[in-house]
């Protein structure tokens, strides 16, 4: 339970922890108000616009601990003339702090000389990555304490120093999404430095080691992807609030990084050939977080990777995709094969070229971007399907990849993406958008299907 203290002329809110050796109360500062006008601010005296920020900081910053808060403002009140009218101390305090922890680094980077003492260099290497994605915030930040705040308003106001002093163990979002830009520009090695060093500064980042996982995928290294993966699930899972009813899985913000760690786990045992072990981690996902349509999707994967045809087509039949596409093939309905992979590949053209090794442009723009990585994925998690793939398979989808009907189709694809990023004349948007969205429906997908079997000399089917 949380109480007030004077310390000097300052208040203090306390916890007591009792030692189970001696029996003694040890006190434990969770923090400290310098002045009247910040403690007036805190128990909403003042306007009481701070009055419930400072509460939620509070409980946000130390989950475990109960808070009475009529008491605390009670106590407050009673002790507010021992402190001074305002007071610049803690801002002197933080400044002081952080330059104490740069000094120190400072003198140690310093001495870590290779030339002057050989086994510097043993200290450095190591710290490479480190040190690179440190200088990549420095230059970050430093661009950041130049901004003109009469220009360019802050997004939030921090009068009291409260925000900072108690953002606890969470990455700031501005950081997250600045390291997650370079890994959807396929920057990796500068995107895992930063989130390797932020899961190492952050213990309860599960999201950096999504991300680095997420590149370890992209680069092929499917165990460290496991491990990244598992580590993403246990985090998140112990940042879980004490009763969370499955209900709430998918609106509740604390149950994310977990369900996005066990659906990625069975993206990266599927691609490491850990078949039984990805649909173990899919009837988790189904059963814990409510996720059937992934978890369906990706035994699909899995069934089509071992050559059951029949189980793959059966999990992928609600989305059908490139996988149920591929499925649906093997079983020898070749029209209905093809209309499914061409509507996937009408909404992903790059992940569609890849799956058949055509050229593919440079991805440019985010959906491009997101395209990319997904080919990459998935043509990863299909990988024990291509060892199998059989023969009149691959003659098949060889000839598509050629077929002029099938590339000119991917060509409009990419226009009509490309336009709809581009800053056209409204009336233009509009018709781009409303051809673009007519490819996607089911009868166009059809159509072109019996079209390319038609040009392929191969019969159509119903």
């Amino acid at each position: 339970m949380a109480y007030v203290r004077q310390h000097g002329n300052q208040l203090a809110i306390v916890s007591g922890e009792r030692d189970k050796e001696t029996g003694n109360v040890q006190q434990h500062i969770l923090f400290t108000l310098y002045s009247k006008e910040e403690a007036l601010a805190a128990i909403g005296k003042d306007d009481g616009r701070d009055h419930h920020l400072f509460q939620n900081l509070l409980r946000r910053t130390y989950p475990t601990i109960k808070f009475d808060w009529d008491k605390i403002e009670q106590s407050i009140s009673s002790k507010l003339e021992i402190l001074p009218d305002k007071c610049d101390q803690r801002k002197q305090d933080l400044s002081k702090e952080f330059e104490k922890a740069l000094t120190n680094f400072s003198r140690k980077l310093v001495l870590a000389d290779p030339y002057d003492v050989t086994s510097a260099k043993d200290v450095l290497v190591p710290q490479k990555t480190n040190l690179i994605a440190l200088r990549e915030i420095i230059d970050r930040r430093l661009r950041d304490a130049d901004i003109d705040f009469s220009t360019n308003p802050p997004y939030r106001e921090d009068t009291h120093n409260w925000r900072y002093l108690m953002r606890g163990s969470d990455v700031p979002n501005g950081i997250e999404e600045w390291a997650e830009r370079f890994y959807e520009e396929l920057q990796y090695d500068k995107a895992k430095a930063i989130f390797n060093l932020l899961v190492k500064s952050f213990d309860n980042y599960a999201e950096g080691h999504n991300y680095l996982g997420l590149i370890a995928l992209a680069e092929k290294k499917h165990e460290e992807a496991v491990e990244h993966f598992e580590r993403t699930v246990a985090v998140g899972r112990n940042l879980f609030p004490k009763t969370t009813p499955k209900s709430d899985y998918w609106t509740s913000l604390s149950t994310r990084p977990y369900m996005r760690g066990l659906s990625n786990l069975a993206l990266a045992l599927t691609a490491a050939g850990q078949y039984e072990k990805a649909i173990t981690v899919c009837n988790k996902l189904e059963k814990e977080c409510g996720d059937r349509s992934s978890a369906k999707a990706y035994r699909a994967t899995c069934y089509l990777n071992t050559g059951d045809w029949e189980k793959a087509a059966t999990f992928a039949k609600e989305d059908d995709g490139f996988i149920g596409a591929l499925a649906l093939f093997e079983l020898g309905n070749q029209q209905k094969a093809l209309s499914a992979f061409l509507q996937d590949a009408i909404e992903s053209p790059h992940t569609a070229r890849m799956l058949l090794q055509m050229p593919k442009p440079k991805p440019t723009g985010f959906m491009a971007v997101e395209d990319h990585n997904s080919g990459i994925y998935l043509k990863d998690q299909l990988a024990g399907y291509f060892k199998i793939q059989p023969l009149a398979t691959r003659r098949f989808f060889k000839e598509l990849s050629k077929n002029i009907i099938f590339i000119d189709i991917l060509k409009k694809v990419d226009e009509h993406t490309k336009k709809h990023s581009s800053h056209l004349p409204q009336q233009q948007h509009h018709e781009n958008f409303t051809q673009w969205h007519s490819m996607r429906e089911k009868a166009y997908s059809t159509n072109q299907a019996k079209a390319i079997l038609k040009s392929m000399k191969i019969p159509a089917t119903t």
